[in-house]
């Protein structure tokens, strides 16, 4: 319900007048769940140059430090596996690949862009900012050069039933028969 008032709210407010040229530039204070946040960096993609701003707790304020530690991140590629692929962004905190496998399964395809040390308010810097978009892009990238080798799964809005943990075999959903379930 949320991204569906932020797609209408954005389309009605924003979108008609970055169309017509009225805005040029927006600053973005970061105040929402973190998946409204990414559905709204998705409805701004490139159209717009963008400021964005997270609530510093130390020293408080919503500018960016000059100064700190850069972010060290560790990227990880998949291999070609045939499971489900997932994109782990441990940014704030550790994401065990035996979280992933619990959701999706043994043969999930895991890509990741890790920070050496994830904690909450790692974002400190613009530059590091900056740094973890270079990073994403890429990743991004690669992802999709690599999906040109998988198989799709047959059918439309498949991905609810894998995140359920519906088993596919040849990209079709597995299910049991009574005759299956008799032992």
């Amino acid at each position: 319900m949320q991204r569906e008032n932020l797609d209408r709210q954005f389309s009605g407010k924003v979108r008609e007048r970055i169309e017509a040229r009225e805005i040029r530039h927006l600053s973005v204070f970061a105040l929402a769940p973190q998946p409204l946040l990414i559905e709204l960096g998705r409805l701004l993609g490139d159209i717009v140059a963008a400021d964005v701003r997270q609530l510093q707790r130390e020293p408080q304020g919503w500018a960016w430090p000059a100064d700190g530690p850069a972010i060290r991140y560790q990227v990880r590629k998949a291999g070609s596996g045939p499971g489900p692929v997932a994109l782990v962004l441990a940014l704030s905190a550790t994401v065990t690949d035996e979280r992933i496998f619990a959701a999706l399964g043994p043969e999930a395809a895991i890509w990741a862009i890790e920070a050496e040390r994830p904690h909450n308010d790692i974002m400190k810097r613009s530059v590091d900012l900056a740094e973890f978009r270079r990073q994403l892009r890429s990743m991004f990238k690669l992802v999709m050069a690599a999906a040109k080798t998988w198989r799709r799964l047959k059918g439309e809005n498949q991905l609810p039933k894998v995140v359920q943990g519906v088993t596919f075999r040849n990209s079709v959903e597995v299910t049991n028969t009574p005759a299956q379930n008799v032992a």
